[in-house]
């Protein structure tokens, strides 16, 4: 695993444990946000601040750097959304309407390897890719979609897959293109 997907998968962790709630013995101390004053103290968090002090390496100007900071920004900031809506639990199908910004996330790293890979090595990529898609939409099609909540499930289920996909494409191919 790379030093940008350890780093990645930290603020993963850090981000699921605050939407989630973290139950563990080694808590944060609690802050001084007065009741009524939560969105404040969430909207002044200056993602791209945050990040570059945490890993100075993502302060870089490379491609994979500057699509791990937006992969990031995005998961996290669908992550304190949801803490912000729901301290307990999220509800199905929340994160569907991420599914569209993961989505265009994705194509635009698509395009990018597209440009950018040596032909047959983004031929081979390509295989994978439609073997992906192939694999997720047979998945999709299979889940329950007669009750509203089912195909919640099945949005959220695809949001999840898109997310994981741009960061496998982010940490596994752009790299080789610096």
């Amino acid at each position: 695993m790379g030093k940008l997907q350890r780093m990645a998968c930290g603020l993963v962790i850090v981000s699921v444990l605050t939407a989630c709630g973290d139950s563990t013995d080694n808590q944060a101390e609690p802050t001084n946000v007065e009741p009524g004053e939560e969105d404040e103290a969430v909207e002044s968090l200056d993602v791209e601040e945050y990040l570059t002090s945490e890993w100075p390496e993502l302060a870089g100007d490379s491609v994979q750097v500057e699509y791990s900071r937006v992969a990031i920004g995005l998961e996290n900031r669908m992550y304190e959304e949801g803490n912000i809506l729901d301290n307990e639990d999220i509800a199905d199908g929340f994160y569907a309407p991420y599914f569209q910004e993961w989505d265009e996330l994705l194509n635009e790293v698509w395009g990018v390897l597209e440009n950018q890979m040596p032909p047959e090595a983004f031929e081979a990529l390509k295989e994978s890719q439609v073997e992906w898609i192939d694999k997720k939409e047979a998945h999709f099609a299979e889940m329950p979609s007669d009750v509203a909540v089912e195909r919640e499930k099945g949005m959220d289920y695809l949001t999840f897959e898109t997310m994981n996909r741009t960061y496998y494409l982010i940490y596994n191919y752009l790299d080789v293109l610096e």
